[in-house]
């Protein structure tokens, strides 16, 4: 006989086996599974960043090494310069100083004696030289005429000296400044916008603007043509056109030195001059004339001297 009441018990062991089967998963006194630790997530955030920030250091330090190179590649570059400018100041002093060295054209350095504007100059090897100094006057030689005649030719058409003619090469000496010189208290100084007119003239010469240096000798010359610079004036139109190899056209500015100023302190440098334009046109038979003529009229003098050395090199 059933209980009057078992009726009631069907449905609660109903709602327990259903409650039994849903939570068959986790096991009594087990717990579900914990959700990821946040602690963990962060740290594994912060170590890419960390990856990041060493990748972008070292892209940094890349980039400063390479701006270092570049710095000192560019300091290394300003040192040069530095150093360049100190030689061409040093350079620009011995000009002042009239320390220079001069060589023959197609040498290696070849340049214009500055000599402070004196023109003066010195050479170590007397073979190489090409710009006499000044020195005492000397009348014209054999062969030239005061009249403006001048010599006979010589080969190719040149002006040639007479049998024993005057001359000389490869100079090697420090002479006399032009602003004072053999003819001083004889022709008087220039004024003083001659003065400047010459010194621009001058510097023209050393910066080799030779156009510019013969317009303003020129101009010089025909305001001032008698003054105790006008010979010098003179002789650097030569030297112009014998720096820039016109040997014909300097011997013919060389030989005005002597014909229009024969007493003055240029007239020897002209003289050598002349020579070393016959060696350079191949002459060198005249040049050895103008070298003994040399020798014999001023056995004394300096030219004489580097005349004799010169004629040892022909």
């Amino acid at each position: 006989m059933r209980h009057p009441f078992s009726w009631c018990l069907w449905p609660l062991l109903l709602a327990l086996g259903c409650a039994s089967q849903g939570g068959s998963r986790f096991p009594f006194g087990g717990r579900q599974p914990a959700e990821p630790d946040s602690a963990a997530l962060r740290m594994a955030a912060m170590e890419q960043r960390l990856g990041r920030i060493d990748a972008a250091l070292g892209r940094l330090e890349a980039l400063i090494r390479q701006n270092h190179a570049a710095t000192q590649a560019e300091l290394g570059e300003l040192r040069g310069e530095t150093r360049a400018l100190g030689e061409r100041v040093s350079g620009l002093d011995r000009r002042q100083a009239g320390d220079w060295r001069t060589y023959a054209p197609g040498q290696p350095g070849y340049a214009l004696p500055p000599g402070a504007e004196e023109g003066l100059v010195r050479l170590d090897d007397p073979g190489r030289g090409t710009h006499p100094p000044a020195g005492e006057g000397v009348p014209l030689g054999p062969g030239w005429s005061q009249a403006g005649g001048g010599g006979p030719i010589g080969p190719g058409g040149s002006l040639a000296p007479a049998e024993g003619a005057p001359g000389g090469a490869y100079p090697e000496t420090a002479g006399e400044s032009p602003m004072g010189g053999a003819l001083e208290g004889r022709r008087g100084d220039p004024p003083a916008e001659g003065q400047r007119l010459y010194q621009v003239a001058y510097q023209d010469l050393m910066e080799e603007n030779y156009q510019l240096a013969l317009i303003n000798f020129r101009a010089f010359l025909e305001r001032f043509p008698q003054t105790r610079l006008s010979d010098n004036a003179q002789y650097w139109i030569g030297e112009v056109y014998y720096g820039q190899r016109q040997f014909q056209t300097a011997l013919e500015e060389f030989r005005k030195v002597i014909e229009e100023y024969p007493e003055g302190d240029k007239v020897p440098a002209a003289y050598y001059k002349i020579a070393l334009c016959f060696q350079n046109l191949r002459d060198l038979p005249t040049a050895r004339r103008y070298l003994e003529f040399l020798i014999r009229q001023h056995p004394d003098s300096r030219e004489a001297r580097l005349a004799e050395a010169a004629l040892r090199e022909l």
